[in-house]
């Protein structure tokens, strides 16, 4: 069977709508993270958020199968990987405007606090026999931001890879019934029409 083009376009637009929810929930999951050496509450938060984005991308792609169109196992991962990547996006945009602009040296000083803890000096003789903390400061200090923004990409793009294995998994929707082709066709150009109109 040939893919419908405008089925295509309405998964992009819908991927790209819900990849800007999730995104924007990252961010704050991140700059919460940043923070939590500050506060500990904060930390709970952004762990909360970053959970709670699961959750709504499975219900946002259960509610795209129910109100747009059913899709299978495959279309279901290709969409969940299309929001994540635009999520991914955001995030690292997001994530060098706070290294580049707002950090100003808090990460260093939340790092330099949680190495002077006995129990994490303990784990880092235990990890890393031979270096201590402060030589491990000299290295964190000496990564440019190009190099640190390359690292969070990478550890972004397998995140991303996860959840979307975990989204497609649990947004199974047996319960819709497949629609006529034909059906699918007439709405999926009313809709692109619309959205041309507008």
């Amino acid at each position: 069977m040939e893919e419908n083009p405008s089925n295509n376009y309405l998964i992009r637009t819908f991927a790209g709508e819900y990849g800007l929810i999730i995104g924007v929930m990252w961010c704050i999951a991140f700059a919460c993270s940043m923070y939590s050496s500050d506060n500990v509450l904060l930390g709970h938060l952004g762990n909360l958020v970053a959970l709670l984005s699961l959750f709504v991308e499975v219900r946002q792609l259960k509610l795209f199968q129910m109100r747009i169109m059913p899709l299978g196992a495959v279309k279901r991962f290709s969409m969940a990987m299309q929001i994540n990547f635009c999520a991914v996006l955001l995030t690292t945009m997001g994530q060098y405007i706070y290294f580049r602009f707002l950090d100003n040296g808090h990460m260093m000083n939340s790092l330099t606090k949680l190495f002077d803890l006995p129990e994490y000096q303990d784990m880092l003789g235990k990890m890393m026999p031979g270096m201590n903390a402060e030589e491990l400061l000299k290295m964190f200090s000496q990564i440019s931001i190009g190099d640190l923004l390359m690292s969070l990409i990478t550890f972004n793009l397998f995140a991303a890879l996860a959840v979307s294995m975990l989204t497609t998994a649990f947004s199974s929707v047996p319960q819709v019934k497949m629609a006529d082709e034909e059906e699918n066709a007439e709405k999926n150009e009313e809709y692109k029409n619309e959205q041309e109109s507008e």
